[in-house]
């Protein structure tokens, strides 16, 4: 995209992490922001951030789960700017534990907001994306989404189903819609308090994760800098967003080495 400035931005999961950085950098960019998300006071509390940045904002309260409150966020960013320029696909919730252990809610949990909520995104916005001159959309994946480890399958299995599916929306955007860039944000450790939020089944393997989830964490990249990345490869239409990711790549080049070397 050419210009940012007094563009419209959607964002969700945006009452902490990642989402409020991306606010933050879409508001210090001179955009219009919608802001999504589940928590109300979170939400309102980063809003009430934004607009002391002098960017208009309008929070949505938002289950990105269920297609309809999609919708209703679509339709109150139009209601409320008239167009929408740039959509990030932010929220994510994950848990700790082995898969078969993991009870059918927390898979039910995980998948609507991390894989669902991307679909409901997809299906609420690119139409309107479309219409615009120049427009961008934005989803969160993980490095959890190129590599894979145990404890944590819900959550890899639906960030791995993000980057195939911004793959596929890059392809068909590419002939419908060229003018429409896509992204896809990969980051590794970014400190968040997204650890706080993780559902976690009762067991010594899966405490012990926790501890070096949150030991690891703590030592990640600020939100505001992956806000920034995506700032710029908005501007640049690059499609990988890898924010902190170079510790984890040599994992990610020995699991291609495995696929292509059997």
């Amino acid at each position: 995209m050419d210009t940012l400035h007094d563009r419209v931005a959607v964002v969700t999961g945006a009452a902490g992490g990642i989402g409020r950085g991306i606010a933050l950098a879409c508001a210090a960019a001179g955009m219009r922001l919608v802001l999504a998300d589940l928590d109300a006071k979170g939400l309102d509390a980063v809003a009430e951030e934004v607009s002391g940045l002098g960017a208009p904002v309008l929070p949505v309260p938002t289950d990105v789960s269920d297609a309809r409150s999609v919708d209703a966020l679509a339709d109150a960013t139009l209601a409320e700017y008239g167009a929408v320029h740039v959509v990030c696909n932010n929220a994510g919730v994950s848990t700790v534990g082995v898969q078969w252990e993991t009870p059918l809610a927390d898979w039910e949990w995980v998948v609507g907001v991390n894989l669902w909520g991307v679909v409901n995104g997809i299906r609420s916005f690119v139409p309107h994306l479309i219409e615009q001159d120049e427009a961008h959309i934005v989803s969160t994946s993980s490095m959890g989404g190129l590599m894979t480890g145990a404890l944590l399958g819900p959550y890899t299995a639906t960030k791995h189903a993000v980057v195939g599916l911004s793959k596929g929306l890059r392809a068909e955007l590419a002939f419908k819609a060229p003018h429409v860039g896509v992204s896809v944000i990969c980051p590794g450790e970014i400190h968040t308090e997204m650890i706080e939020r993780i559902k976690v089944e009762p067991s010594p393997e899966s405490a012990a994760m926790l501890d070096r989830l949150r030991a690891v964490i703590a030592e990640g990249l600020p939100p505001l800098e992956v806000g920034r990345m995506v700032i710029e490869s908005i501007k640049s239409r690059k499609f990988w967003i890898l924010p902190n990711a170079k510790p984890h790549l040599e994992t990610v080049r020995t699991e291609m080495d495995e696929l292509f070397g059997s």
